[in-house]
């Protein structure tokens, strides 16, 4: 059976003491019902802590959306999942509709303004909308992907000129990641939900095998009860088969296109990258304590 080396390490301390800075601020929403997190959260942000820049804005949105996904005794769901579910049960139930998925992707987008943007000096530009991945065609260099943290997958064909929504027939879905497959540049994978911004989960990997217009799931599909966040997803140059995928929990490993795969629970994992040269090892930044930690899986 073939053995892949996985090297895990944190670049350089500041990155460590950013992560750990960052872990510190933010309350563990998977690990509690809807009831427990906001009482957490409430005793967090006093009422002389909850102004501009305290955070207590971004948590009250949190909390909103995530009420909305909850089951009857305020367990928090996977609604990236659901609404995958509900979507698939539709088209078992009319498989006429799925004609959708390739009738829906005809209009262009285009900037209409709104390019002088004001910095705060901090780093933050209110009114922006973040863009989470980008991928680039090999071949032509007017055509690349972008990836958005609720909005789904845009495809420009014109250099950064006008954009295509590429899932709009989908549940419109967070995506952490674009990848094209080496083999055949309109075979393209998504990371679906938004790890970076916390704002929804994954609900697996999906596949386009006609340049993004439409989409079907792969083997690495989660349920509403599984809280995944995925952050990186990478693909062997020489071998299309072969990807990697990391996600808050660990690492989720294939060789032959996800129908199925070998999972390494290793802690949260921001970022993966083949080793240049050598698709064997893969590289990986992780949230530890330890500077690094090597793990050998088959």
């Amino acid at each position: 059976m073939k053995k892949i080396l996985l090297t895990y390490c944190l670049l350089i301390l500041s990155t460590l003491a950013f992560t750990q800075q960052r872990e510190d601020e933010m309350i563990d929403v998977d690990a509690l019902d809807i009831r427990a997190y906001e009482k957490v959260m409430n005793d967090r942000f006093p009422l002389d802590k909850r102004g501009k820049g305290s955070g207590f804005k971004q948590y009250q949105r949190e909390l909103e959306v995530r009420k909305l996904h909850t089951d009857k005794n305020g367990r928090v769901l996977n609604s990236g999942a659901m609404n995958q579910k509900a979507m698939d049960d539709y088209f078992r139930a009319y498989p006429q509709s799925n004609s959708m998925l390739s009738t829906t992707h005809t209009g262009f987008w285009s900037n209409t303004g709104g390019s002088n943007i004001t910095f705060a000096g901090t780093g933050y530009a209110g009114g922006i909308g973040r863009v989470n991945c980008m991928a680039a065609h090999p071949n032509n260099a007017n055509i690349y992907y972008a990836g958005t943290p609720a909005g789904g997958l845009w495809k420009t064909t014109d250099n950064f000129n006008s954009w295509m929504p590429l899932t709009d027939g989908m549940v419109s879905p967070g995506v952490s990641a674009v990848v094209l497959s080496p083999s055949d540049f309109d075979h393209i994978y998504i990371l679906t939900g938004d790890g970076d911004g916390r704002h929804s989960y994954s609900a697996g990997i999906m596949e386009s095998k006609d340049g993004g217009f439409t989409w079907a799931p792969t083997g690495l599909q989660f349920g509403t009860t599984e809280l995944k966040r995925g952050y990186a997803l990478i693909i062997d140059p020489q071998n299309s088969e072969h990807m990697v995928a990391s996600f808050g929990d660990g690492v989720y490993t294939t060789f032959d296109g996800w129908d199925t795969f070998t999972f390494s629970a290793l802690g949260k994992c921001y970022d993966v990258e083949f080793k240049p040269g050598d698709a064997g090892t893969v590289l990986s930044l992780i949230h530890i304590s330890e500077p690094t930690r090597q793990a050998e899986i088959s």
